[in-house]
């Protein structure tokens, strides 16, 4: 079983986190702001906490 870091943020502070996390993890951007709004090093992007809700609800979801 492959287990993978997951870093969900929403601040220039978690820009760190999400450039260490490229290579080995999962970085997750937190914001309605557009592509142009506002770069980031994350690679998905959430819009909102109901959205980051669902994520994880989904993920951690037993069959």
């Amino acid at each position: 079983e492959r287990r993978h870091p997951i870093h969900i943020g929403d601040d220039l502070t978690d820009e760190s986190v999400f450039q260490a996390l490229a290579e080995r993890g999962i970085g997750i951007y937190v914001g309605e702001d557009t592509v142009e709004d506002r770069e980031t090093s994350a690679g998905f992007r959430l819009r909102n906490p109901d959205e980051v809700r669902t994520f994880l609800k989904r993920i951690t979801a037993r069959d």
